[in-house]
């Protein structure tokens, strides 16, 4: 008797933290459309899933991307431009803080990023 209720209060225990886990997880995600303005110029950055789209100008980026911590890791996958931005296959990160409706990017790094591309996309976002 004594065991089954050991066993069942284990059971109970791990019923328990895979669903902390699991809610920790699903906080860490992001998801909606976030923009900010540079220089009268919109830059909206599109989560859904795991997929990140970034839209400057003519200029849209799509990619898929992890999450560590506070860093958000990512490969480019399609690019639409008119002869600038980055290319398919370009590696970037950054790091982020999402706190209710504000996205803050910031420490922007990877392959073909320059002064004037962290310019453009290191700041606040709103949510939309």
């Amino acid at each position: 008797m004594v065991r089954s209720v050991w066993a069942l209060l284990a059971c109970l225990l791990l019923v328990a933290a895979s669903a902390a886990q699991e809610k920790d997880k699903s906080a860490r995600k992001l998801s909606g459309t976030f923009v900010r303005d540079h220089n009268g110029r919109p830059v909206t950055m599109i989560f859904k899933d795991n997929q990140l789209t970034v839209k400057v100008d003519d200029v849209v980026v799509t990619s898929v991307y992890g999450l560590a911590d506070d860093i958000l890791f990512a490969t480019i996958t399609q690019v639409e431009k008119n002869n600038r931005g980055p290319d398919k296959r370009d590696l970037f990160s950054f790091k982020f803080s999402l706190n209710k409706d504000e996205l803050q990017v910031s420490d922007l790094r990877g392959t073909s990023i320059d002064d004037e591309s962290k310019e453009i996309v290191e700041g606040t976002y709103k949510k939309e």
